[in-house]
């Protein structure tokens, strides 16, 4: 899967778990969100490789 159609997969689950809390976040606050989504998948992505 090339990089781009797995940021769309992220971002799809992300909002599909957590798109109700993040209704009310600021701009920042859901930047900072998936900065911290995106560190715990590519974890996720490198134990599943080992």
């Amino acid at each position: 899967m090339d990089k781009k159609a797995n940021l769309t997969a992220r971002e799809q689950a992300m909002n599909t778990m957590f798109g109700k809390c993040m209704e009310n976040l600021s701009e920042q606050e859901k930047k900072d969100f998936k900065k911290s989504f995106d560190m715990l998948m590519d974890a996720a992505e490198e134990i599943n490789k080992r």
